[in-house]
């Protein structure tokens, strides 16, 4: 089987490790695989699959106001060129399947280079299976106009929308107006977690582990974080702050120069899924990606979601988490050292609620695209 999977993150990493994800998990049963990443990545393991890397494409600020290049330069048409010449190079050959990661849903800005591809697969006597890669949650739209042209999209295009979530805590009704209108398209895969789910063994679970994501939008959280451990001093063990690649350097000398000197402060590490499992507390925004993982690892939760400008993503997805009783809720715009203190000590005294989710997404998506193609689904 030949897939493409077309994936674009604009700020964080997110994206384009869930992606990652389906695309390995794809590749274990045997299919060949590419990734066409659209946003600025560091090189990665393959792990089975071949990513190719278009001419980036980010967001320039918290409030995604102008896409820019990987520069900083306002994005040309040069550029969307080149990008559209690579992927005529990428679906020269037959496919049999591509996944489209958010769009129709998200990524609207994008359609120049989709939308032509989309409409020449459709028109194929022999065409590939057409899949929505979407995540639990969607930013709400203000205009409900948006939300049924998305519909009229999946409508025309799609084969599947596949819905990275457990329809046990959320469901795609929660945040799109039009979901029951393309209810016969939408397949839930369950969470895209890691491959080995960590879970709570016979280890003692001690220290606060606080992470910011890809780590550019998360010096204020960083900054609470590291006074929050001042305050605790070290009631509850070793604080772990785990910044990022993406913080810039000015805001890393900063948080740098303001940690004690019994915190550990690193810009990233592989393994926060087996780190999750033996902590504490997790202080995070709540980004997809670090909320799945802290939930396989039944791992407490204080959230402190990003919410710059209309972003709604991270608070609806903390609202559920908390709703579930896996999680405390700290608002950025009020956050200070003390609330944060308050809150991871009260977190820590509460066990993990009896939540039982669903994180194999990756693997059942990759059997949802088979079945569809062998005409199961």
């Amino acid at each position: 089987m030949r897939v493409l999977i077309w994936s674009q993150h604009l700020l964080g990493t997110g994206h384009l490790q869930r992606s990652a994800r389906i695309a390995a998990a794809l590749a274990r049963d045997g299919s060949d695989v590419v990734l066409a990443n659209g946003g600025p990545a560091p090189a990665a393991p393959s792990n089975g699959y071949e990513r190719v890397d278009l001419p980036a494409i980010r967001a320039d600020n918290d409030r995604f106001e102008q896409l820019v290049a990987s520069n900083g330069a306002p994005v040309d048409e040069a550029l969307w060129g080149e990008r559209s010449r690579l992927l005529a190079h990428l679906v020269e050959r037959p496919l049999d399947a591509v996944v489209v990661e958010m769009f129709p849903f998200g990524r609207r800005a994008f359609a120049r280079e989709l939308v032509p591809l989309l409409d020449g697969w459709r028109r194929q006597a022999k065409r590939p299976r057409l899949f929505v890669s979407l995540r639990d949650v969607l930013v709400e739209k203000p205009r409900p106009e948006r939300a049924i042209e998305v519909a009229m999209r999946v409508e025309r295009w799609f084969d599947r929308v596949l819905v990275h979530a457990d329809p046990r805590l959320v469901q795609l009704d929660d945040t799109f107006a039009q979901a029951r209108r393309v209810a016969a398209w939408l397949r839930y895969t369950g969470y895209v977690g890691p491959v080995s789910a960590a879970t709570a063994g016979g280890e003692r679970r001690q220290g606060v582990l606080v992470s910011a994501g890809g780590g550019a939008v998360g010096r204020t959280l960083l900054l609470a974080a590291i006074e929050a451990a001042r305050l605790l001093a070290g009631a509850l063990g070793r604080w772990t702050v785990i910044t990022g690649s993406g913080l810039a350097e000015r805001d890393w000398r900063d948080v740098s120069a303001r940690a004690p000197v019994d915190v550990e402060l690193v810009r990233h590490v592989d393994d926060l899924p087996r780190r999750l499992a033996r902590t504490s507390v997790s202080v995070s925004q709540a980004g997809y990606n670090t909320v799945v993982e802290a939930m396989a690892a039944r791992c407490p939760m204080v959230l402190v979601p990003f919410a710059a400008g209309a972003e709604t993503e991270q608070t609806s997805r903390a609202l559920t988490v908390r709703a579930a009783g896996a999680a405390s809720l700290l608002h950025e715009v009020t956050l200070d050292a003390k609330a944060l203190a308050d809150a991871v000590r009260a977190r820590a005294a509460l066990p993990f609620p009896p939540l039982s989710l669903d994180v194999d997404g990756a693997h059942r998506t990759a059997c949802l695209i088979a079945a569809t193609l062998a005409g199961r689904a």
